[in-house]
């Protein structure tokens, strides 16, 4: 259950768990190994900020994260609650299944899956297991 906030030019991995990364529209993701990806050197050490960096620990206001950065946010949803949302969204799944229901139709997703929820469009998500919905910020 907890976050942290990575700025620009803060090289990190994952070594074990689970992390749901969201950020701004971009296309600067740089890869610097641990993958059979493209790996541009060049690029990477022009943007990578080569000192440790703090990370900043983000609070959570019921199952809210509450990011420096206002153009997303991350809502958790535990298992066995339903949550209504707006869209635009993407809905994750983490654990178990996690419903989508919107005036015309249901979908149900397991971990490692998503469902786009359509800017205007109404949904209400319910988790047996643990899931995320990915949003637009407060400007």
């Amino acid at each position: 259950g907890e976050a942290i906030f990575l700025d620009a030019g803060n090289m990190h991995a994952y070594v074990g768990g689970l992390g749901v990364e969201i950020m701004a529209n971009c296309d600067n993701v740089i890869r610097g190994g641990l993958t059979g990806k493209h790996i541009d050197v060049p690029a990477l050490l022009d943007v990578v900020v080569p000192q440790a960096l703090d990370a900043v620990p983000v609070s959570v206001e019921g199952n809210t994260y509450v990011s420096p950065a206002p153009e997303f946010a991350l809502t958790r949803i535990a298992p066995g609650t339903t949550q209504k949302i707006e869209g635009p969204a993407i809905v994750i799944g983490t654990e178990g299944e996690t419903s989508v229901s919107t005036t015309s139709d249901t979908l149900t997703i397991a971990a490692t899956e998503a469902v786009w929820v359509s800017a205007g469009e109404t949904a209400a998500i319910t988790s047996s297991g643990l899931g995320f919905v990915a949003q637009v910020g407060k400007y």
